[in-house]
């Protein structure tokens, strides 16, 4: 086996990895060599430094190479260095070097080159393997032999490179030409977040005399098997040689303080597992502000919810909100942050229908057991006060929301077989006539005319949480439930919404640039809203804008935007003319459009369109029209599959047509009376085997087979 052998570099290397991150025992030796046998995993500790090829520090390295790595081996039990362990990176031996206690040695890493240790000692194998930094903070400032002056403060500054993992830092100072490090004075690199990248080195900190500043990027990884703290640093760094001249500090002008501290992001939502950066900023007496984040204190009031590390990197831990605080001489400030599991839902397609258009992508899609069987008569129709809307279909439950005569609304459970009220009716607050429901995990979440979001039991109606929605006043656009978050889109101020499903919290809120309704759409990654002129993905758990798209129109939308199969189907009109688009919902990028003013169903492969009061199939990997249906001229609603069918209602004369998904032929006819009204405007309803349509004050429910 090839080895590294420590040569001339080998004091100025293995210093340099000292100053920075060794925390055994100090520098160098200490505790004596050891070769006895020991069963306990050792505590090992492994650096390995990179310069850019052709700008390595002078003394760091050989002529020939970039890089330089050190491992320590410690004796947990008799606290000595080991000696006799085989090292090695990449398969290349590594000597061991009693001056130092360590076994070392130069070599050539390039930027995000891969690199495996292996550590072998007393029949154990102690492995890691991982990349160097992808890349090098290039220093901006000073230039190279700069001249600075130690009786003023200077200001050493970087680019910021691809970041790595969740732990990565960077790391600063200031050495000196016998290869000591002259700031910080504590014999440590500053180490720094990575959201910062510069750093103003105060006067009076820096001897005159020859030297160097550098910067790195840094992280570290695990070892192992081995004692659970040990690991492998892992450092990519820069530096520019400077000069250091005497001048007098500059003492007629009072030093300024700080007045204040600001915390950024002031509010945001986590997922349990994920980390945020928080940046602390500090205004001085003289208005000047500067980065404290290295140097504030920062705590958290609920570690069981949120950690929070000394340079302010946050990391999720359980539900529940968090205060996050940094402090410095005597001044204080402080920012939430809310940590939220989201729990997944059902898949689509589904076999119950839990939002508008049947599920959370309103993708207008059911799945029905076999073989399908058209009844000649419903099963039931029941009756309300007022105008009802669309129905949800869960639990061997039709859930609804109808007008009352003075103007509120009530809500209720049917049984699904019968129609016979399972509970309720459950009178709603507020008088605007409108209540809209959505279904999640058991829950039924209502959302008021006037903005109040309520919960209920699906299965019993018990009351849950109930908020106001801040400062809304008006909301008519149905409400969507998914993995955990009820999102409302309100027309009172134009906002999206996302709420916690469990407790009712706001997770947060956004301008949904709208000034129509507009029902969110939900994917795997994303929160969909679709207005006339602007269409946005949002990331569902924190509410930053993914992509959007903004058109110069003037219209509005009609029900809710369509994701299904990486696509969203946008909805609208201008001018009355359809406007209706179609995104990649990845990227944003337009990709079709389609004639329609009210939302399609779309399956796998087809698509199916309302367009004009014709039934219109159109296949979604060519775009083909594969056939039509009219019915009786009077189609007007949304089109729902269930397996091998597409229902469709003509809500002015109340006629419910069934045909079949291949051929466009018909397959069934129902009626839900002569004038639907605009209840029914709002969309038909399938799930568990039944067909439930809403017609002006009665729902019409039939049992399509088996």
């Amino acid at each position: 086996m090839k080895r590294i052998h420590s040569g001339y570099a080998a004091q100025a290397g293995f210093y340099f990895f000292c100053i920075l991150f060794l925390t055994i025992g100090g520098c160098g030796g200490g505790g004596g060599g050891s070769s006895a046998t020991n069963t306990t995993p050792p505590y090992i500790q492994a650096n390995l430094t990179s310069f850019p090829t052709g700008a390595v520090l002078p003394g760091f390295a050989t002529p020939t190479t970039n890089s330089y790595v050190t491992v320590q081996i410690l004796n947990k039990l008799g606290g000595t260095q080991v000696s006799n362990a085989a090292v090695s990176v990449n398969g290349v031996a590594l000597d061991y070097n009693t001056q130092f206690a360590d076994y070392e040695g130069p070599l050539t890493v390039s930027a995000g080159d891969t690199v495996q240790l292996t550590v072998a000692l007393n029949g154990s194998t102690y492995t890691v393997a991982a990349t160097q930094v992808a890349s090098y903070p290039a220093i901006g400032a000073p230039l190279a032999n700069a001249n600075w002056a130690n009786g003023s403060s200077n200001l050493l500054s970087w680019s910021a490179p691809l970041i790595g993992p969740a732990n990565t830092s960077y790391a600063i100072g200031v050495f000196g030409s016998n290869a000591s490090l002259v700031w910080p004075a504590n014999g440590k690199a500053q180490i720094l977040p990575t959201s910062t990248t510069s750093y103003s080195i105060g006067a009076g900190n820096l001897a005159p005399g020859n030297g160097w500043v550098f910067a790195a990027q840094t992280y570290s990884v695990s070892i192992a098997n081995a004692d659970p703290s040990s690991s492998m640093q892992f450092i990519g760094a820069n530096y520019q040689p400077i000069t250091i001249t005497a001048t007098p500090p500059v003492t007629n002008t009072p030093a300024a303080t700080l007045s204040s501290i600001s915390i950024t992001p002031s509010s945001t939502v986590i997922s349990t597992g994920q980390t945020l950066q928080f940046n602390a900023t500090g205004t001085y007496s003289d208005a000047s502000t500067h980065d404290l984040n290295a140097q504030v204190t920062w705590s958290s009031n609920n570690l069981s919810n949120a950690t929070i590390s000394p340079i302010g990197l946050v990391t999720g831990v359980g539900d529940g909100a968090a205060t996050i605080s940094a402090a410095l001489n005597g001044i204080a400030s402080s920012a939430t942050i809310n940590v939220f599991q989201p729990n997944p839902s059902p898949a689509s397609p589904l076999t119950q229908s839990v939002a508008y258009q049947i599920d959370p992508a309103h993708s207008g899609q059911v799945v029905f057991g076999t073989p399908l069987s058209f009844p000649n008569s419903p099963s039931w129709v029941a009756n309300f006060p007022g105008a009802v809307f669309y129905p949800l279909i869960a639990g061997g439950y039709v859930y609804v929301t109808a007008t009352n005569t003075n103007g509120s609304t009530s809500l209720y459970a049917l049984n699904e077989s019968t129609g016979a009220t399972a509970w309720g009716p459950i009178t709603l607050p507020g008088t605007l006539s409108r209540s809209m429901i959505s279904y999640d995990h058991g829950t039924l979440f209502v959302v008021t005319g006037e903005g109040i979001v309520k919960s209920f039991s699906a299965s019993t109606g018990a009351a849950g949480w109930s908020i106001q929605l801040p400062n809304e006043n008006f909301v008519i656009a149905p409400p969507t439930a998914g993995n955990g978050v009820v999102y409302i889109s309100g027309n009172g101020n134009h906002m999206l919404y996302a709420v916690d499903e469990s407790n009712g919290n706001l997770l947060w809120k956004v301008q949904d640039n709208g000034a129509d309704s507009s029902t969110p759409a939900i994917s795997d990654d994303g929160v969909f809203i679709s207005h006339a002129c602007d269409v946005q993905k949002l990331n569902p758990i924190t509410g930053a804008v993914l992509w959007q798209y903004a058109a110069q129109c003037s219209g509005a939308t009609q029900g809710a935007p369509v994701y299904a199969n990486g696509f969203l189907y946008s909805v609208s009109a201008d001018s009355g003319v359809p406007n209706s688009l179609i995104f990649n919902a990845s990227s944003g990028s337009e990709t079709g459009s389609f004639l329609a003013l009210v939302p399609p169903a779309i399956t796998a492969q087809t698509g199916y369109f309302n367009s004009l009061g014709t039934l219109t199939a159109i296949n979604s990997s060519n775009s083909s029209v594969l056939w039509t249906f009219t019915g009786d001229g009077h189609l007007t609603t949304s089109p729902i599959v269930l397996n091998q069918a597409v229902v469709v209602l003509a809500s002015t004369t109340g006629n419910v047509f069934a045909v079949d998904t291949s051929t466009g032929a018909q397959l069934w006819s129902g009626m839900v009376g002569t004038n639907a009204g605009i209840g029914s405007s709002l969309g038909i309803s399938a799930g568990e085997n039944y067909l439930v349509v809403p017609a002006g004050n009665t729902l019409t429910a039939w049992h399509i087979g088996p």
